[in-house]
């Protein structure tokens, strides 16, 4: 039993860490862009035309998690949009595809202290220390929840975003 709950603890540990690590190494590669630019590549972003005046919005509807690897998928219908940055929209779209950017990065780091303490609430049944046992039960619940409302905040400006984009 001591060990299941290791092996469980270092299962989940790592499962996380890998999910995390695919919002934050896209977010982190696309930030390198010269431009000005905002959001997540694959999902829904912004990039100037060097300029600052002709901005090029492309987004999804919708995101979701696929396959083994926990990877960030686009869902839904797709719109792509290319304006003048004094379009009446403009500020509102832009902003919305930075909220998605914030709220993704937010969410990778509550999963990694998630999977912190998954972790050692593994450790902790393992070693039948209850205090410690106890002390990782509520932060792993204050993580998931920390987690699973930057996940809907981000789902929520993504939605903005698309109709945004949509709309100009």
């Amino acid at each position: 039993m001591k060990v299941r709950n290791l092996v469980a603890g270092v299962l989940t540990a790592t499962v996380l860490f890998s999910f995390s690590s695919v919002f934050a190494s896209s977010v982190d590669a696309y930030k390198r862009v010269k431009r000005d630019s905002g959001g997540i590549p694959k999902i829904c972003h912004y990039y100037d035309d060097g300029r600052y005046q002709n901005y090029t919005f492309k987004c999804y509807n919708d995101m979701g998690i696929r396959g083994i690897t926990f990877k960030l998928s686009p869902i839904g219908s797709h719109v792509s949009k290319t304006v003048n940055s004094s379009h009446r929209l403009f500020d509102s779209a832009k902003s919305s595809v930075d909220d998605l950017g914030s709220d993704l990065d937010s969410a990778t780091n509550n999963l990694m202290g998630f999977a912190a303490a998954a972790a050692v609430e593994g450790g902790a049944l393992f070693s039948k220390n209850v205090k410690l046992a106890i002390e990782a039960g509520l932060a792993i619940g204050i993580e998931t929840y920390a987690t699973s409302t930057d996940w809907l905040n981000a789902k929520e400006s993504l939605r903005k975003a698309y109709g945004y984009i949509d709309n100009m």
